[in-house]
Parts: structure tokens; C-alpha cells; sequence
């Protein structure tokens, strides 16, 4: 391959590269063609991708990839929260700082992009950086690894963190706490932030509308705790004894369980505790009409409020209409209902 050859074609795949991998790419030569690109894909993904599309130039191009600043600033964030530059007890050196930070950036596909990590943290210790220094990107590790990533925030509102991390930040007591923020910005557990918040008499403003904001997270909590506990009361108990404790009437425990998908002990439907049923023949052959007894004691045909649950069984005109059927005020020995 001649050397008109070799240039025409480093430049070709330089190219090609950057059309394909979305970077910038450009071919150099000093003492051979390097092609050189600014974070977007590993070297290796890079080269394999050469190595399909034009084998005989993977000898001749070198493949080299730069890390920008902006990637080193992802990195250390990435790094931080996962606990790699040590959890304040113990920290590594200075000069372990660009080893601990290398597995998130060196062996990481376009490592400049956030992929979950916050951008407001990267802005900001982008922003901290000093614009002139020629190891400004190694730099941004070095401050993280140093100083964590709380002070970063410092000061911040509910417009940058969430509400955990405003009350952990102003409640955060013991050591292992307060280093767990200041270093990854570990949150300490809802209930503990509600507690303390409070009882702080001073608590201000910022921290009142953060333990508001817990609100919604409280009461999605709660909720799925009440479920569960009442899952496991209708697996055992009837909905007349699950009523008795709460306070209220059976067929109000009937809706809860059945939203559940739970079927009360005796139940003839999710909720529904079963009573006696008694049928009737007239005009419209057999009619079936079952007891319960409603709010207050006073009794009423179930086939008015759960004939959905039974739809196999026909319900009485009497019981439809008037909410008791003369069965049921015979075995009763009950007054009709007076309608006003």
C-alpha cells in the first residue's frame, strides 16, 4: 500500500469512525497514522469495529481515545457514590485517587454521559474546577475523592436535592451519618428524618416544606403496610371480626378486601362473610335470599348489595326493591322498612 494510499484511507476510516460512533474523530500522522477521538467509544470497541469493516488497516492506524473534562467529572461523581475513594474512615491516597476513578471512566462506553448520575453534581464540580490548570480533569477526582460529594450541595433547597437529602444534611448525628452524606451523600431512613425533624423546635422553613414533601412517600408506605395486614386478617378472620376492630361496618370491610383480591374466611366473594340462605318458590320458580345483618344491626337482604358476587343465584323482586324481603322480616320477626 503506497503512502498516497495509506493517507487517503486513514482519513476514510477516521471518518467513517465518527460517523458511526457519533464523535469526532480525526486521523494524525506522526511516525504512523493515529486516528483520535474524544471519549464516545472504548478503544477496543473501536477497534473491533475496524477490525470488521477494514482489517488491513488495523495495523496500520493506531486507535486512541482522550477523556474530556466533563467525563472525569462524571467519573468521580460515579466513583463517589459508589463508595470508591473510601467511606471517610479509611480514604485512599492521593496518589491512588486516577486508579480508583480509572475503572469508571478508562473501561466505560461514551463515559462523558450521565447514565444516572446527577447532572447537577458534575455541573458544580465542573464549576469548582480551575479553568487553566493542564490536569484540571484529574483534578475533579482529586476534589471528590478529598472533600465528597456534600459539599457540592452545600447550602442547596429542594430545587437541587430531594427531600431525604435536605432533612440528612441538617439531621445527620452520629459520625457513620454524617460521614455516609458527606462523602456519597447517603440519606438516612424516612422514618428516622421524620422523627427528628419533629422534634427540632427550630425547625426552618426549607426543612418543614422537605417534611412535607415526605408526605406522599409516608402515605404510599402506610398503604401498602395496611394492605398487607389486611391481607392477612381476610385470610383468617371473617369480615364481621376484621369490622368489630376497625370501627366499621362489614360491608365497608367487603370493598377494602375485595380491591385486594382477599376472600374473608366463609366468604362467598372477596370480603363477603357468608350467611344462611333460604329460598322461596313462586311465579319465577325458586328464589334464593341469604341474611346479613347491616349497619346498626338491622338486617337486610345481601342479594341487594352483593348479587354481583352471586350472580348464579336469582334475586328476589321484594329483596331488590326494598332493600328486605318478607322471608326475611318473618324469620326476623322485624318491621317492614318504612320509606319516606
Amino acid at each position: 500500500m503506497s503512502n498516497r494510499d495509506r493517507t487517503r484511507r486513514a482519513r476514510a476510516l477516521a471518518t467513517d469512525l465518527g460517523r458511526h460512533f457519533d464523535v469526532d474523530a480525526t486521523a494524525e500522522y506522526r511516525d504512523r497514522w493515529v486516528i483520535r477521538w474524544v471519549d464516545g467509544p472504548t478503544e477496543n470497541t473501536a477497534r473491533s469495529w475496524v477490525a470488521r469493516r477494514v482489517p488491513d488497516m488495523v495495523d496500520v492506524a493506531y486507535l486512541y481515545r482522550d477523556l474530556s473534562r466533563r467525563a472525569w467529572a462524571v467519573g468521580a461523581v460515579r466513583a463517589a457514590v459508589d463508595g470508591a475513594y473510601g467511606d471517610g474512615y479509611v480514604t485512599v491516597r492521593p496518589y491512588e485517587v486516577e486508579g480508583a476513578t480509572a475503572p469508571y471512566i478508562r473501561d466505560r462506553e461514551y463515559p462523558d454521559r450521565l447514565d444516572g448520575v446527577r447532572e447537577v453534581l458534575v455541573e458544580r464540580l465542573l464549576a469548582s474546577l480551575p479553568a487553566d490548570s493542564w490536569r484540571a480533569e484529574r483534578e475533579a477526582a482529586e476534589v471528590v475523592a478529598e472533600r465528597g460529594l456534600a459539599v457540592l450541595v452545600e447550602g442547596a433547597g429542594l430545587d437541587v436535592l430531594t427531600p431525604g437529602e435536605v432533612l440528612t444534611a441538617r439531621y445527620a448525628d452520629t459520625r457513620a451519618e454524617v460521614m455516609a452524606w458527606e462523602r456519597t451523600l447517603g440519606t438516612l431512613p424516612t422514618a428516622v428524618l421524620v422523627e427528628r425533624a419533629l422534634a427540632d423546635p427550630g425547625i426552618d422553613r426549607e426543612g418543614a416544606l422537605a417534611l412535607v414533601a415526605l408526605l406522599p412517600e409516608l402515605r404510599a408506605g402506610w398503604e401498602a403496610t395496611e394492605a398487607a395486614i389486611l391481607r392477612a386478617a381476610g385470610r383468617v378472620a371473617t369480615g364481621t371480626a376484621i369490622g368489630e376492630r376497625l370501627g366499621i361496618s362489614r360491608q365497608a370491610v367487603s370493598l377494602r378486601l375485595a380491591a385486594l383480591g382477599v376472600a374473608a374466611v366463609g366468604g362467598a366473594g372477596p370480603g363477603v362473610e357468608q350467611a344462611e340462605v333460604y329460598a322461596t318458590v313462586g311465579e319465577h320458580g325458586r328464589v334464593r335470599h341469604w341474611l346479613r345483618g347491616g349497619v346498626g344491626g338491622t338486617p337486610y337482604c345481601g342479594a341487594v348489595a352483593d348479587g354481583p358476587d352471586r350472580p348464579d343465584v336469582p334475586i328476589c323482586r321484594s329483596c331488590e326493591v326494598r332493600g328486605e324481603s318478607p322471608l326475611q322480616r318473618r324469620l326476623r320477626k322485624t318491621r317492614p322498612t318504612r320509606r319516606r
